[in-house]
């Protein structure tokens, strides 16, 4: 903070108007003679002038503490300069009071005699207050001001760690994902290269939806919804149209904010681990309900996960990316769980705060069931 931010500063001046109020209260309570309108004048003017005198002084203080700060280890030769300033600006600052008192209250002694006594009665107080007071809150807010900035700082830095996390998580899921797709269709290449070409064709309008779409933040579940039925149709050219997927969503979910693309390892891994062994018959149910507060959502395939007894080592990636972007963004206010279920299949189930954007221009969406977009 500049000099001249003091100087335009009305809350500075303001305080020296207060104190020099406070100092005629004080000589006006021991004033031994009758109170006029005249001597209640010349005390304010008295009082106010010797403060707003002591409040320029005190620039040339805060300039002093703008070359040599105090706030953050300073060597000796701060200190020293700082008590060389005071040798200077005090006494100048005791020439100006001094000779507004002696003006306001004629010696009838020698001059210099009077004014030596004011000097030496008043010297301390001014010496404490007036310099060394006006160092202590300008050093005082120099270090409030860099604490509030290390905070910002820290937040910022805090914000920039947590997006470059999400960033490599988002790294690792497309190769991923890449892999398990291109494996998928190298498969198909050459036992049903018609298959393959669809397959192909597909995974491009895919990848070229996915790139268009913010990978951060939070979308409508809907929007959500509407991604990875490009992503169904990837995978129903693999099982040969013989797929079946419901999704139960109620209209209020389908508004929910959740993780753009928190659900693509989810049914990566049905497809992949539940339902690769599955020639036909192959389901997949997408539901999401509210709860409490929070909002649940679930994919469950029918596949044959039955007596699985651990997660297989081929979902552990997926798993683990899902669970740090949920951890990510919601922090302990989310669960991830993936179930093996006894009739087969497993049952993979998120619950995160139910979050909605307010109302928007966002077309309202129809029905609970069949189709996910």
């Amino acid at each position: 903070m500049r000099v001249r931010v003091y100087m335009k500063s009305g809350w500075y001046w303001a305080a020296w108007v207060l104190l020099g109020l406070f100092m005629a209260t004080q000589d006006l309570v021991v004033w031994d003679k009758p109170i006029t309108w005249a001597v209640l004048v010349a005390l304010l003017l008295l009082n106010l002038g010797q403060n707003l005198a002591w409040g320029v002084l005190s620039l040339a203080t805060v300039q002093v503490c703008l070359w040599f700060p105090l706030h953050a280890r300073p060597p000796l030769r701060n200190w020293l300069a700082h008590l060389g300033a005071s040798l200077l600006i005090v006494p100048v600052g005791m020439a100006l009071i001094t000779g507004m008192a002696l003006l306001h209250t004629p010696p009838k002694g020698p001059l210099l005699e009077a004014a030596l006594r004011f000097a030496l009665w008043y010297i301390s107080f001014e010496y404490l207050v007036c310099y060394w007071g006006v160092v202590g809150l300008h050093e005082g807010l120099q270090i409030l001001r860099q604490y509030r900035a290390e905070e910002l700082q820290v937040s910022v830095l805090e914000a920039r760690l947590a997006e470059a996390r999400l960033q490599s998580l988002k790294l690792q899921i497309n190769p991923h994902f890449l892999f398990n797709a291109l494996n998928s269709l190298s498969a198909l290449l050459h036992s049903h290269p018609e298959r393959a070409d669809r397959m192909l064709v597909k995974l491009s309008h895919f990848l070229r939806v996915s790139l268009s779409q913010p990978r951060e933040g939070l979308i409508p579940l809907h929007q959500e919804l509407q991604v990875m039925e490009d992503y169904i149709d990837l995978e129903r050219v693999r099982f040969d149209e013989g797929l079946r997927v419901i999704c139960q969503i109620p209209e209020a979910c389908r508004e929910a904010l959740v993780p753009a693309f928190i659900l693509q390892p989810l049914l990566e891994n049905a497809f992949k681990h539940g339902l690769a062994a599955r020639r036909t018959g192959g389901m997949i149910r997408i539901r999401a309900r509210q709860d409490e507060g929070s909002m649940v959502v679930e994919v469950q395939d029918n596949g044959g996960g039955s007596h699985a007894s651990e997660v297989p080592p081929g979902t552990r990636l997926g798993l683990q990316i899902t669970q740090a972007r949920l951890a990510r963004h919601y922090g302990g206010a989310q669960a991830f769980q993936l179930d093996f279920l006894p009739q087969g299949g497993a049952l993979a189930r998120i619950r995160l705060p139910y979050q909605v954007d307010p109302p928007s221009l966002v077309e309202a969406h129809q029905g609970s069931g069949g189709t996910c977009g």
